[in-house]
């Protein structure tokens, strides 16, 4: 397992209260109103890196990929190259 990824309504309010409690966070990314990040080290977790994200707004009518189309490559960014 490379990472968990974890979906919060509001970034800054999941980075206040983690710092609050003295985790470190690493690679705070708000550059994509689609797609705002922050990850908690390994060391911070038992191990596993965890990965926190607030999604941003979607156009009117636009769906989010199965995994079966991602897994396909034809997610969001796909390539139509297959994950193995």
């Amino acid at each position: 397992m490379h990472h968990l990824n974890f979906h919060v309504g509001d970034l800054d309010a999941a980075v206040a209260r983690l710092t609050e409690r003295g985790f470190r966070l690493h690679g705070l990314n708000r550059s994509d109103v689609r797609w705002q990040e922050v990850f908690l080290h390994p060391k911070e977790a038992h191990g596993v890196l965890i990965q926190l994200a607030q999604p941003g707004p979607r156009e009117a009518g636009e769906s989010r990929p199965s995994l079966e189309e991602v897994l396909a490559g034809r997610g969001r960014n796909g390539n139509g190259i297959p994950s193995p």
